[in-house]
């Protein structure tokens, strides 16, 4: 190839990487008509499926031309380029720490981009899911510009249908699909209603004119509709109000757990309503119990009288008490909400948890830890941070806190910030694990103390070898057998009892991990363990479990004199 048909090559990656950059920016722009007043909601959603084309377009095709883009920038700069073909080495370049033999290119690729555009993909499926874009485009159907333009009998019908069942019931739908043919030709035959710009209009001139009367179907569909556009409607407000609530503390919090935060703040004046006295009423004593996999467990703490249960139970029909991502944010919310010097909460987890390459400066080993709630794969982890800024920082002085976390990879899941490293004659030091970037990790004042289930870089295991009857979490059956044989007093002597008894467990109930046991049915054989081992790093052997639970706080002290009390 000659010089100049590579100048040539070079000149249209450049193109293709400037093209997909300005289009991505323009129809960005084009989503601001989502806050205007007069939307189009079809003309709007078609934007979101196009942006989506367009970035699974860039993921198959844009790499190359960024690459060129890059190696052109670089050459002009005078900046040296990495050597593509390298092999790449994931962190502070030790073996044990490498994922295999992968390249330079195939980090960036793989890793990278198409994480970030994928990361994109997500967010956009998120916001803008297919049953939200349904409703609204349905609801355009009810559009009076343009002569009822968008008018559709079948639209209507199946909007009431499928978003409001509740507010119609049969003979009503019935009713409904009546009133459409007369409403079409009234509407489009009256004077009054020819020049109508909104949703809203229309309905202010369906009462006006008495016609709500005859079309009390559509009228109550209509009302029903006109709910949608409030939330849009205190954009504006919100977008205020954040400038208080994201403060330092809450600036990694995904926009649904900042808008929980923003609730309470933009309803101030009904938070204000309510006196203490109802915050409080036998409040004085708090607990969440959530299990993700463990039934016979929540059955046993059951009996505790907890406060808050939230678990996966086939008989449980309640929506608020399946523990699903917004569930569990809910439970933790309300935990710690309107708390007074001399209460005791209690947060108890028992499923699935993992961790995450931390992209900031708040992790001693570079990754967060996560809690899986039941709808993880589609809705996402609950992250360290955000628990940690949920339930940790706001405590206030006279407050206690336990958390007992049997979950994989929980030793810092609270991101407390110090960990007793304890050794196996019971001997302990207590790591300082603060950020480096000075965030505190502490609370406002109160006490916080964490028991969990393993280390960061181990799984925490399922097993029938404890109970004798059926597989449950290691870790929560020691922490009750240790409290059940006495050897509760002291947080050191609770501690030693249940690493004792998990040493001395044999490996009949697998040491693949909670998940793992729980996806493949929950205990025995070498096929179990060996998945167990590829999935979540454990090891395949016998010699008993391999877990040590950990404790952490916000503040170190005498584990063996420190009496255990929750």
């Amino acid at each position: 190839m000659s010089l100049e048909e590579d100048e040539q090559e070079e000149s249209k990656g450049s193109m293709d990487t400037e093209e997909y950059r300005d289009t991505v920016t323009k129809l960005l722009e084009e989503f601001d008509t989502l806050q205007r007043k007069s939307l189009d909601f079809v003309h709007a959603m078609n934007f979101v499926g196009l942006t989506k084309s367009l970035l699974q377009e860039m993921r198959q095709k844009g790499w190359d031309a960024l690459v060129r883009d890059v190696e052109s920038f670089c050459e002009k700069h005078d900046i040296d380029m990495p050597d593509m073909n390298a092999c790449y080495k994931d962190g502070t370049g030790r073996r044990c720490q490498q994922r295999g033999f992968i390249t330079v290119e195939h980090h960036y690729h793989m890793d990278v981009f198409n994480a970030l555009v994928d990361f994109q993909l997500s967010e956009l499926n998120r916001r803008f899911s297919d049953q939200a874009s349904e409703l609204l485009i349905l609801c355009s159907t009810l559009d009076p510009r343009d002569n009822f333009r968008n008018f559709k009998i079948e639209d209507i019908c199946n909007l009431a249908k499928k978003f409001y069942p509740e507010d119609f019931d049969d003979s009503e739908m019935f009713a409904l699909e009546l009133e459409c043919a007369y409403y079409e030709k009234d509407m489009r035959s009256d004077p009054k209603f020819q020049n109508l710009e909104s949703i809203s209009d229309l309905c202010r001139t369906l009462v006006q004119t008495s016609k709500s009367e005859f079309f009390p179907m559509l009228h109550r569909l209509i009302c029903l509709i006109l709910t949608i556009p409030v939330s849009t409607a205190t954009t504006e407000r919100a977008y205020s109000s954040m400038n208080i609530v994201k403060s330092k503390l809450r600036n990694k919090m995904e926009d649904e757990f900042l808008g929980d935060c923003m609730v309470l703040h933009i309803e101030k004046d009904y938070a204000e309503s309510i006196t203490n006295d109802e915050h409080h009423q036998e409040l004085t004593k708090r607990a969440i119990f959530c299990c993700v996999i463990s039934f016979k467990i929540c059955l046993h703490l059951e009996t505790e009288k907890l406060l808050n249960n939230l678990s996966p139970s086939k008989e449980e029909t309640h929506p608020a008490k399946i523990p699903n991502k917004y569930n569990i944010r809910m439970a933790l919310h309300w935990l710690v909400q309107g708390c007074q010097p001399g209460d005791s909460l209690v947060f108890h987890y028992s499923g699935h948890g993992s961790r995450q390459r931390a992209y900031h400066e708040d992790e001693v080993d570079g990754y967060d830890e996560t809690l899986c709630p039941l709808d993880f794969e589609t809705q996402g982890m609950i992250v360290d941070d955000e628990i940690n800024a949920t339930i940790v920082r706001p405590l206030p002085h006279g407050v206690k806190l336990h958390a007992i976390i049997d979950s994989c990879h929980s030793g810092t899941v609270l991101d407390l910030p110090f960990l007793c490293r304890m050794d196996r004659g019971g001997k302990y030091v207590w790591e300082d694990h603060r950020p480096r970037s000075g965030m505190w990790k502490g609370t406002s004042g109160g006490e916080v103390i964490s028991i969990s289930g393993c280390d960061d870089d181990q799984t925490s295991a399922d097993t029938s070898a404890l109970s004798k009857i059926t597989s449950t979490g290691a870790m929560t059956l020691c922490f009750i057998q240790a409290i059940e044989r006495g050897q509760a007093a002291t947080y050191g002597s609770i501690l030693n009892s249940m690493r004792n008894t998990i040493r001395s467990t044999g490996s009949g109930g697998g040491g693949g991990g909670s998940a793992v046991a729980s996806l493949l049915g929950g205990s025995g054989g070498a096929v179990t363990s060996l998945v167990g081992m590829l999935l979540t790093g454990g090891s395949v052997g016998g010699g008993g479990l391999r877990q040590e639970p950990q404790l952490t706080a916000c503040e170190p002290f005498d584990v063996y004199t420190k009496p255990f009390t929750l």
